[in-house]
């Protein structure tokens, strides 16, 4: 985490980075008392050749005094056009350390290829990608000592969004990760995030943010999680 930490601060430092803030908190008072908060501090970089994105998010939650919730993540994709074409290369890492999982840390990587279905169509400036290429999974302090640490997979999923109005941007993204030495094994992420500015001098916006995950092999969880937040553009 100190090492993510280092690097969104070396990242922030180059002029070409925009960084984000979001912060989501929600709490009842009653005697059965639930609170959660999650931040996320996202960066991007957009040239004509190559888009950058990286994220640090961190959640916890706790019911009646006792903790329920608490992970952290962090994730870097790059995506590479190639040339004036709709193909592309993409890569994605992300690094997962949760403490009520079948495991303590989990680290995944994804390589392959893009095509651009839709760009920027219509005046609510439609955008879609199909995603497919393959990598592993690497689980450590696993619950289950008969099991794999480390999985190849596969991936397959869209990636979209779009505008319905200047302040207004919805995006979604719905992926599959089959086990490539046994397809009756997968996991799945969905993601929908719609953002609307309040106040574009000051970069403030509202956001609901909603995924779920899920995973034959290792997750319990796959209730959709969802949080409204602030975000401020840093």
């Amino acid at each position: 985490m100190i090492t993510t930490l280092a690097t969104l601060a070396l990242l922030a430092a180059d002029d070409d980075w925009n960084f984000k803030l979001s912060l989501g908190f929600d709490a009842s008072g009653d005697a059965q008392t639930v609170t959660n908060f999650r931040v996320d501090i996202e960066g991007d970089q957009k040239t004509e050749e190559h888009t950058y994105e990286t994220l640090l998010r961190i959640q916890y939650g706790e019911s009646e005094g006792e903790r329920i919730r608490n992970d952290v993540e962090a994730r870097f994709r790059g995506d590479w056009k190639c040339g004036e074409e709709r193909w592309g290369l993409f890569s994605d890492t992300r690094y997962r350390i949760d403490e009520f999982q079948n495991f303590d840390t989990r680290l995944t990587e994804s390589l392959g290829g893009t095509y651009q279905i839709y760009e920027n169509q219509g005046e609510k400036k439609w955008n879609l990608d199909a995603v497919f290429g393959g990598g592993f999974r690497l689980d450590s302090g696993l619950t289950d000592p008969t099991t794999d640490e480390f999985v190849p997979e596969g991936n397959i999923g869209f990636r979209g969004s779009m505008e319905p109005s200047e302040r207004q941007t919805l995006k979604g993204s719905l992926f599959l990760y089959p086990d490539l030495d046994g397809l009756e094994n997968y996991r799945t992420f969905t993601n929908i995030d719609w953002n609307y500015m309040l106040d574009p001098d000051q970069g403030l916006s509202l956001r609901i943010n909603a995924d779920q995950e899920y995973d034959t092999a290792r997750l319990v969880r796959s209730a959709w999680n969802v949080k409204v937040m602030v975000q401020v553009e840093l």
